[in-house]
């Protein structure tokens, strides 16, 4: 871990140091007001935006923000609780929950073409829901039938993690698209 640790950060850092050089010079498009501090402007800033939403925009980017709070919770929490079910219930090692979620990642990217063609057959706010819909159908299920099955046989659930990537696929691009047509302009 210490190894991997170091050739990471002796990898990263010169790539940090150039990306940083290479963004472009912008000048400030904010002045610190006059007896504000810049601790808590940040703060007072992030406030005017939650209102001039929820003033203007209440039913377009505020209902879109509160699903998105509970759709990526939703979406994130299932890294975290996969990687307890696969241990604890299933009794995969390191290595098997490594296959798991590498097969799941491969299959993200199928799952963005389904998206695509959902959304494209039918609009990006049905297409986001299905795919939603789609991601905790495949995760209860998976969850139910997996417990149920033999440990001998607990290399079906590389097949969920099939079916868990494609839905996480079709999701993460739809959520994009879907919140790219509805920011005002």
């Amino acid at each position: 871990a210490h190894i991997s640790q170091a050739l990471c950060i002796v990898c990263i850092s010169p790539l940090f140091y150039l990306g940083w050089r290479l963004f472009p010079k912008m000048p400030k498009s904010h002045e610190l007001p006059e007896g504000h501090s810049l601790l808590t402007e940040g703060f007072r800033q992030n406030w005017r935006t939650i209102k001039n939403i929820s003033t203007h925009y209440r039913r377009s980017l505020g209902f879109y923000f509160l699903g998105v709070a509970f759709a990526e919770a939703a979406t994130n929490t299932f890294t975290v609780v996969a990687n307890t079910f696969l241990i604890d219930v299933l009794g995969f090692t390191g290595t098997q929950v490594g296959i798991f979620f590498l097969i799941t990642l491969l299959c993200t990217l199928p799952g963005s073409k389904l998206g695509s063609y959902v959304t494209i057959k039918t609009n990006p706010s049905i297409s986001w829901r299905l795919s939603m819909v789609g991601l905790a159908i495949v995760a209860n299920i998976g969850v139910v039938v997996l417990d149920m099955i033999p440990p001998e046989r607990s290399y079906l659930s590389y097949i969920w993690g099939a079916f868990v990537g494609l839905f996480l696929g079709w999701f993460y691009p739809t959520e994009n698209c879907f919140f790219s047509l509805i920011v005002p302009k």
